[in-house]
């Protein structure tokens, strides 16, 4: 490898959708050295996925559409070399493990990419070890994809793209799935590979942990490259514009700077401007109406949950879960074990825990996905285990974890309006009133989706697709909405937009359970976490009252 060459070179480079007007990316130059770690980092809509998509030569190989400029990578233009040299160029992981996933266990998706490189078996299985080991897959090394938790899914995922040993590595959110430990372990892996000098390009919706490890950060915001620089360099000088571009939550820098000064992170060193100044418009301002206050966390006691029950609510429990056990069919682990929990109007609960630790067990339970065995599960002080699977569902908004899971309809408008349709009992060419009619364009406008009106959810960036599936639920009133990490790979803006349809919610008396690695996103309206481990619940926290609602 020819160090002094660069890894990647893009000039002038444009794309638009098929379909579209509008660039997605436009104009980009950019050059990536051999051996660096680039992190691209722009909100929802900025078009960082894109960017992505052409650099690892999806776009416009799968997708169409038209790519203007020049792209090279290892001296390859990704979109025209042969599959087999781009997978030895650059290995790439998108949001979605699920999608990368194509075989049956995870040892023969960990050796499906050796297997078509004919390499030989003892490689194979050399590298099949060391990757579940790495990646703490062993436990799980024969038992089928469909079968894992999310995160476990996606350390699969990236181990079939390591098995590769790829010349450059493409990891968009490489941990959003991912439980806090499990999270930094990927992180370790990645930077690992990194310092032994592979290039490392990163791609997130928010300043996490990946971008404070780059090298260089590239922040896009409209399809353009508004900052570039260190993250020092940028924390220090346009922590405003990342603010009002929704990459910082408010304060987070000023955090950062109490927690690592010791350290020395932000000790007095000659710092130079980034190469580009900021052209972040005004109109990316925090709207009015979600301003909201510092968090200000208090870490309380642990108490019962009987002495919740008193003291916050006299009300009879939307959910009430009596010494739940639960265990898979041909499984001889239980998934569940003595799980008591009640969940009551006007509240947010936080279900947290490791991945594998029972949160989608527990979910898919409530929501009438598993049937719950009879007389432990109760809704209304209805037997959830004697109902029907339409009877148990009817009463829960739920959010998927990956949005692209959920849709029904083929435009975001009749995304919106299947629910609605279906419970007004309306015949397929009966209008629909009026009064949804401006509700459902009232909501689509405060999240700014009423220009997408007529797209398909699957041409959305991923923090439209997560306010999409947020308002298809939430137009409905139900007592239970359960959201499956609402906030992973997402800017602040759409979890601001999130959080208020909670909030609205829970002032009309419904019960939320959203399952999270970020509890610190939602804790400030949240009542309680519960935190799981080994399908048994280990902790209660107790935050702030219900709603008086």
């Amino acid at each position: 490898m020819d160090m002094a060459k660069p890894a990647v070179v893009l000039r002038q480079v444009s794309y638009v959708y098929d379909g579209s007007e509008q660039a997605a990316v436009q104009q980009i130059d950019l050059q990536i050295q051999q051996a660096q770690w680039i992190a691209i980092v722009g909100a929802s809509g900025s078009g960082k996925s894109t960017l992505c998509r052409l650099i690892n030569g999806q776009l416009p190989r799968l997708a169409g559409g038209q790519r203007q400029g020049e792209v090279c990578i290892q001296g390859i233009d990704p979109a025209e070399a042969p599959i087999g040299e781009l997978a030895a160029a650059i290995g790439s992981l998108g949001q979605d493990p699920d999608a990368e996933l194509v075989v049956g266990t995870v040892e023969d998706e960990i050796a499906f990419g050796p297997e078509n490189l004919c390499l030989p078996p003892a490689e194979i299985g050399s590298r099949i070890e060391r990757l579940t080991t790495t990646l703490a897959l062993e436990h799980v090394r024969h038992r089928r994809v469909h079968q894992l938790s999310g995160g476990q899914r996606q350390r699969t995922a990236l181990a079939a793209v390591l098995a590769l040993e790829p010349q450059m590595l493409l990891l968009d959110e490489p941990a959003a799935s991912l439980d806090p430990a499990g999270r930094q372990q990927v992180l370790r892996m990645i930077g690992d590979w990194h310092a032994a000098g592979g290039t490392l390009i990163t791609a997130s919706a928010r300043w996490d942990d990946s971008v404070q490890r780059a090298d260089r950060v590239i922040v896009l915001e409209k399809g353009r490259i508004v900052l570039e620089g260190t993250p020092t360099e940028l924390l220090q000088l346009h922590g405003e514009d990342l603010r009002q571009l929704y990459i910082l939550p408010a304060l987070l820098e000023m955090e950062a700077e109490k927690a690592d000064k010791s350290s020395g992170f932000f000790a007095s060193k000659s710092v130079s401007p980034s190469s580009q100044q900021s052209s972040v418009p005004s109109a990316y301002k925090s709207p009015a109406s979600l301003q909201s206050e510092p968090s200000q966390q208090q870490q309380a006691p642990l108490v019962s949950s009987e002495k919740q029950r008193s003291s916050s609510t006299m009300l009879q429990p939307i959910v009430d879960i009596r010494q739940l056990d639960y265990t898979y069919a041909g499984s001889s682990v239980p998934a569940l074990h003595h799980i008591s929990l009640s969940l009551y109007p006007g509240e947010m609960v936080l279900l947290c825990g490791a991945n594998g630790s029972g949160k989608t067990t527990l979910t898919r339970l409530l929501t009438g996905l598993l049937t719950p065995p009879s007389g432990h599960v109760f809704r209304h002080e209805r037997d959830s285990g004697r109902e029907f699977i339409d009877t148990r569902a009817q009463d829960t908004g739920y959010l998927f974890q990956h949005p692209d899971h959920q849709w029904v309809a083929p435009t975001v408008w009749d995304e919106c309006i299947f629910g609605i349709r279906a419970q007004l009992n309306l015949r397929r060419r009966q209008p629909l009133p009026q009064l949804w009619v401006e509700q459902v364009e009232q909501k689509l406008a405060q999240v700014g989706l009423l220009a997408e009106r007529d797209a398909s959810p699957y041409s959305l960036s991923a923090g439209q697709k997560r306010l999409l599936s947020a308002t298809a639920q939430f137009l409905l009133e139900r007592p239970l909405y359960i959201l499956d990490e609402p906030g992973a790979a997402v800017d602040y803006f759409t979890v601001q937009h999130i959080l208020q349809q909670c909030r609205t919610a829970m002032k009309r008396g419904a019960a939320l359970l959203i399952v999270t690695h970020e509890p610190e996103l939602f804790s400030r309206d949240a009542t309680r976490i519960i935190t799981l481990a080994e399908g048994r619940i280990q902790s209660e926290q107790h935050l702030h009252p219900a709603s008086d609602s």
